[in-house]
């Protein structure tokens, strides 16, 4: 018998490794903040302290699965007599014999086959571990590495997973519930099975009421409590951005280490930024849609023989939060319709209607599916609350108060920088990412529309022959092309012309014809040349039309091209990765922002106060609700097929584009300020806590003379003054030729 024990302890691993053992590690993403944002790994592995372990997530543990531990030397014939009793009682498994030792053993160093070879093993491994370790160190490993479904390893991954919290946020409930996972993770998974779950968490709440860790009241508190499991399929927080970060990972990491090194990486996200980003996308998403009017119902239950008392849907896993937008189910028609989610049911915001143009009982049939949106509780009679009880938690005693929404067809795309670093601090790549992974914010060429006009003016004004104030033609125009010998004959937005009317003027009214005109005699290679400076990196064809944006471009590429305007020419190359170290915390890359001085800051300024004055007075009027100096421009294409808006702080440059992904028309009318304009609007906003209050300043060089709006002339003052920025050498002087 010595003789076998011997031949067994000469291939068991040596304990020393268990203290550098290092089993697959997640990849874990960090914001600027140092806040985490999210994970990358085949198997989730997140390890904590056991400090960090609440009691009573310790006591669940022991008292399931191993009830001797703090006695017993890692084997346990007493643990082993009271499993086969156990089990013959019951008549199938009920119980395991294995000490949370053996388990520790197992995990890290040994195969799970069925073999005495392997058990004897696991014993000796075992006892050695015991007297190598103390036992919070053992119950450490264990809690680190047990296996509990999903490829989630540990009790915080785990935590993470179903529960959207950490293991040290755990109730007795929760930790309950995880626990009795660990033997059987796929046939007591509560995604599939609550009821399953739910025994299971009450059998371990037994146990340890049994083993003395639980009183009897707490353990009814703890059975009582309902199972919130975090929604399954819900989109991580900045997913398009996150897929981002992942193929770069993939790319200079390969495969293995990006989902299995434990590699850190800290990113330039901006958490704020990017929530609020993401808010204003679905606003004006949603309210395009809804000016496209209702669609209908996706379903009706009735029709699929489930009654609606009986409806359940997968959005009703997590807790209902005000402000949410959730699908229900109308238990009630006509004047009054009654909506069901979960566990609630209440009523119709009827004024919320008029944008269906139909009365509640022309809509709503008992039976409908569809989406709403969570206004409150509906306030008690006589109360003058509006019903919140606070925090977006909603009472289930009393009705709750929907909004009829239904889902965007139309995609969008933002993306925010920092102009004086390059870094990028919020991406929405589109409105879904379970519905498409494609980043339209990088990945997308779309027609910018008038969006691309500063590059135009930019490069007329660079030329020294022309300055805001010089007049422009508004009249029809034809160009043939001499290759194709086809006309070409651009047109202004409103159908008419207005002569001769200032550059200014022109380009805060987005003007096409004068636009036009002004490149034909300035030539089109250099508006190329010029947006080539400023990073724009696809094809761009040097003809007449790129001043109106028919070349393709990314809406990374023209937040970065605008972005040098408020940085008096200095363009910073976007970045997304500030650094990434290793598990141990050893630094793999530094990431440091790029410069470029692409134009010189006078003509940036001058550009600059040309976008100001689209927000005073142009197409982007909307955009001075901001309540502070910002400058931008709005773009649309032909056909209403795309919708944009670039602009900027002196902080921060953001854009907007909204379009289908089928270059269909997004319809009559809706324009870059009428659709993607709203949502720059609510991210400039509210996006930041402090954000900047003074302007732009201009450079030395610049000459800031008085001049009439709309003639353009030298003017002494009055309600028509401005002050208009000029390049050295072409602001106006007595008697100044408008057309030199």
């Amino acid at each position: 018998m010595l003789g076998l024990l011997a031949a067994y302890q000469s291939d068991i691993p040596l304990i020393e490794e268990l203290e550098a053992y290092e089993g697959t590690a997640t990849t874990i993403v960090y914001g600027r903040d140092g806040a985490e944002i999210g994970q990358f790994a085949v198997e989730r592995r997140i390890e904590v302290e056991y400090e960090d372990l609440p009691q009573h997530v310790r006591d669940a543990f022991v008292a399931f699965e191993d009830q001797r531990f703090w006695q017993h030397f890692g084997f346990d014939p007493l643990g082993i007599a009271r499993a086969i009793w156990d089990n013959f009682r019951a008549g199938r498994i009920v119980s395991g014999a294995s000490t949370i030792t053996q388990q520790v053993a197992r995990q890290l160093f040994l195969n799970r086959e069925e073999t005495l070879e392997r058990k004897i093993k696991e014993a000796i491994t075992a006892f050695r571990i015991e007297r190598a370790y103390r036992k919070e160190e053992i119950l450490t490993f264990h809690a680190n590495q047990v296996f509990l479904g999903y490829n989630n390893f540990g009790i915080e991954a785990a935590a993470q997973f179903y529960l959207d919290k950490g293991a040290s946020e755990l109730s007795v409930g929760e930790a309950a519930m995880l626990t009795g996972l660990a033997p059987n993770p796929g046939r007591f998974n509560p995604y599939r099975n609550r009821e399953v779950a739910e025994r299971r968490r009450d059998m371990v709440i037994e146990r340890m009421v049994a083993e003395g860790y639980l009183d009897t009241g707490a353990a009814a508190a703890a059975r009582a409590e309902p199972i919130r499991l975090r929604p399954r399929g819900a989109d991580p927080f900045a997913p398009h951005f996150m897929e981002m970060v992942r193929a770069y990972l993939r790319d200079h990491y390969g495969d293995s280490r990006t989902y299995r090194g434990g590699l850190r990486v800290y990113t330039t996200l901006d958490s704020r930024m990017q929530g609020t980003a993401t808010e204003a996308v679905e606003m004006a998403l949603r309210a395009h849609d809804k000016r496209m009017g209702f669609r209908g119902f996706s379903k009706n239950v009735l029709d699929e023989g489930i009654e609606p008392a009986e409806y359940e849907d997968d959005s009703w896993s997590a807790p209902l939060a005000i402000g949410s937008v959730v699908r229900g189910v109308v238990t009630a028609a006509g004047e009054e319709p009654e909506i069901r989610i979960a566990d609630y049911r209440g009523g119709l915001d009827h004024e919320a209607l008029a944008w269906t143009f139909r009365t509640a009982d022309e809509l709503f049939r008992v039976g409908d599916v569809g989406w709403f949106r969570v206004l409150a509780n509906e306030p008690e009679p006589g109360a003058e609350t509006t019903g919140d009880s606070g925090e977006g938690r909603l009472d289930l005693e009393r009705p709750l108060f929907v909004r009829l929404e239904q889902e965007p067809l139309a995609e969008g795309a933002f993306l925010a920088l920092d102009i004086d670093t390059g870094a990028i601090q919020a991406v929405v790549g589109g409105v879904d990412f379970e519905r498409s992974e494609f980043n339209r914010a990088i990945q997308a060429r779309r027609q910018p529309g008038s969006s691309f006009k500063p590059f135009a003016y930019g490069a007329a004004l660079a030329t020294g022959r022309l300055a805001p104030t010089s007049l422009l033609l508004d009249e029809p125009f034809t160009w043939i092309d001499p290759v194709s010998d086809e006309p070409y004959e651009p047109h202004n937005y409103d159908g008419e012309h207005r002569g001769w009317i200032t550059m200014r003027k022109a380009f805060e009214g987005s003007r096409n014809v004068p636009a036009v005109r002004m490149v034909h005699d300035i030539g089109p290679e250099n508006v190329v040349a010029l947006a080539r400076r400023l990073g724009i990196r696809g094809e761009l064809l040097p003809v007449l039309s790129i001043t109106l944006g028919s070349s393709d471009v990314t809406l990374l590429e023209m937040i970065s091209a605008y972005s040098a305007f408020p940085n008096q020419g200095v363009r910073m190359e976007p970045y997304f990765v500030s650094r990434i170290t290793d598990r141990d915390g050893r630094e793999l890359e530094r990431f440091y922002p790029e410069t470029a001085s692409v134009i010189p800051a006078d003509l940036a300024y001058v550009i600059t106060h040309l976008l100001e004055g689209v927000v005073a007075r142009g197409t982007a009027v909307r955009a001075r609700q901001v309540g502070r100096p910002v400058a931008g421009k709005t773009g649309t294409t032909n056909e209403f097929t795309d919708a944009w808006f670039i602009g900027f702080d002196p902080e921060i440059a953001a854009g907007v584009w909204v379009g289908n992904d089928n270059n269909e028309t997004l319809g009559e009318r809706e324009s870059g300020a009428r659709v993607a304009l709203p949502a720059w609007v609510h991210f400039m906003r509210n996006g930041r806590a402090d954000p900047p209050r003074q302007g732009f300043p201009a450079p030395p060089t610049v000459a800031l003379v008085q001049v009439d709006l709309e003639s353009g002339q030298p003017s002494g003052g009055g309600p028509n003054t401005i002050l208009e920025a000029f390049l050295p050498g072409t602001e106006p002087v007595t008697g100044y030729d408008h057309d030199r």
